[in-house]
C-alpha cells in the first residue's frame, strides 16, 4: 500500500477544494487540535462520510510480562479508537 504524505495530502485537498495549501492546512491542523480537545474531555466526534473518533475506558488489570511472565498491575486508561464510516467501508468493499 502506498502512503501518502501530509504536504501531499494538503497538495491534493487544496487542489480539490481550489484554495492556497497554507488555508487547507491551517484548516486540517486545527480540525485535527479540536478532534484532540473533544476527545480528552469525553467528547465523541463524528464526521459525515468519514468516521466516529471516540474514547474506551479500559479498566485497570494484571497483565503478564511475555519474556519474563512476571505479573503486574497496569492502571485503568482511556485509549482513542477510531470506526470508519459505512460510505468509506462500502467503497473499499466495491472497488
Amino acid at each position: 500500500m502506498e502512503k501518502v504524505v501530509f504536504s501531499e495530502f494538503i497538495k491534493e485537498v487544496a487542489t480539490r477544494a481550489n484554495m492556497p495549501q497554507a488555508k487547507v492546512k491551517v484548516v486540517i491542523t486545527s480540525m485535527i487540535e479540536e478532534i484532540e480537545a473533544s476527545l480528552m474531555n469525553g467528547k465523541e466526534v463524528s464526521i459525515p462520510k468519514l468516521g466516529k473518533f471516540y474514547t474506551k475506558e479500559l479498566p485497570a488489570r494484571e497483565v503478564r510480562n511475555p519474556k519474563t511472565g512476571e505479573l503486574f498491575e497496569v492502571d485503568e486508561s482511556r485509549v482513542p479508537k477510531f470506526k470508519l464510516s459505512s460510505v468509506i467501508k462500502k467503497a473499499l468493499k466495491d472497488g
